[in-house]
């Protein structure tokens, strides 16, 4: 017999096609229904998800993944959301999947579970002129039974921007599937790639990883940067590779999953040069897959790579510069190898099992203060 039934809501598959947050709501969902006695409902009919429509669930939840209709199926969802209808009722507990303030009025009295994928707003609104994005965020995080968050920074982060809470808080890292295991190719192609991967806006620092680039030696002259995702450059961002000469040696492009883990095989470096991160899905991507993995000296980077990684200071395009031109010329890369042995230590259903006790706590705390 199940441990109980828990409601994944629909608010990050409504918003995203994919993303570090839904891939984490989907890997999570179907984890949880293999490996914990927590029985899992999506409450999700349809989606343009691509991470959602991939895998297991797919084929044994009530739900239609199209892409070929995004915008139709987007403005439908729009239009129902925050509509819960009575399957929070049925359900021991609701995770909720981003902070809509309006889910909660439409689910008084249930127990509760948000994840905090990050502070980053908080911390430095300096980046963030428009004001915080995660709309409802507080409220969320007042109002749960359980708070999971994923990684030690992230709470520390939380426990300094809004005090002590009296719920628990589960520090639950995030996982890497399997598909990206395996030795580096290394890299492919005539001319050596650095590959980044993401949103490249405000915080994420790409200008410094332009600068860096530029600055590399001139026997390094031939490599490229690849971006991964992020949409199409700006204006801004290709006049910025103009001046710095860099037109012809940085590309954009999008990718699958499978091709993901080819483009990470087979790159000469990963770099990730953020201030700020909740987790960084990518950092733990690229050390499973083998790639030398660049990143930005922050806490949860050291926290994430531990001895795996190769870091610079953030913001300091000569030092990154130094340090991509050290990963560059090794013709063996220790530090690669123990990236593989790190990652083995995160996993999905790892992941999963740490989260059913989260639940597990949230059931508990609501009775008690019910």
């Amino acid at each position: 017999m199940p441990t109980g039934r828990v409601l994944i809501d629909r608010q990050i598959f409504d918003l995203q096609r994919s993303g570090g947050i839904s891939r984490y709501f989907a890997e999570l969902s179907e984890q949880l229904s293999a490996t914990t006695d927590w029985e899992v409902e999506l409450d999700v009919r349809r989606t343009t998800n691509r991470h959602l429509a991939a895998s297991r669930l797919a084929k044994g939840f009530p739900f239609a993944a199209s892409t070929r209709f995004s915008e139709q199926i987007r403005r439908i969802n729009r239009r129902l959301t925050p509509t819960i209808g009575d399957s929070w009722r049925k359900a021991d507990a609701i995770h909720h999947t981003y902070y809509d303030p309006e889910i909660l009025k439409l689910t008084p009295g249930a127990c509760r579970v948000t994840t905090v994928h990050d502070m980053t707003p908080e911390a430095h609104p300096q980046w963030f002129p428009a004001g915080n994005p995660h709309r409802g965020k507080r409220e969320h995080v007042r109002a749960a039974d359980s708070l999971i968050c994923v990684s030690e920074a992230t709470r520390d982060q939380l426990l300094a921007q809004w005090g002590s809470f009296a719920q628990p808080i589960h520090v639950v890292p995030l996982g890497v599937h399997p598909r990206f295991s395996g030795p580096a190719a290394g890299y492919s192609g005539d001319v050596p790639y650095l590959l980044f991967v993401g949103s490249r806006t405000g915080y994420k620092d790409f200008a410094t990883l332009l600068a860096a680039v530029a600055q590399l030696p001139s026997r390094l002259s031939d490599t490229r940067l690849l971006c991964v995702g992020g949409g199409r450059f700006t204006r801004s961002e290709l006049e910025a590779q103009g001046q710095l000469g860099l037109t012809e040696r940085v590309t954009q492009c999008d990718a699958t999953d499978s091709e993901l883990v080819r483009l990470y095989r087979g790159a000469a470096a990963f770099v990730f040069p953020s201030h700020s991160e909740g987790f960084g899905l990518p950092t733990l991507e690229a050390l499973a897959s083998g790639t030398p993995t660049v990143l930005s000296d922050i806490p949860v980077f050291r926290e994430v790579a531990d001895t795996a990684g190769y870091f610079f200071e953030p913001g300091d395009a000569a030092d990154l510069s130094d340090t991509l031109g050290l990963v560059l010329t090794q013709t063996r890369n220790p530090v690669a190898v123990l990236g593989r042995q790190r990652a083995a230590d995160f996993t999905w259903a790892t992941t999963a099992k740490a989260t059913a006790g989260a639940y597990d706590d949230a059931v508990a705390y609501a009775r008690s203060h019910g």
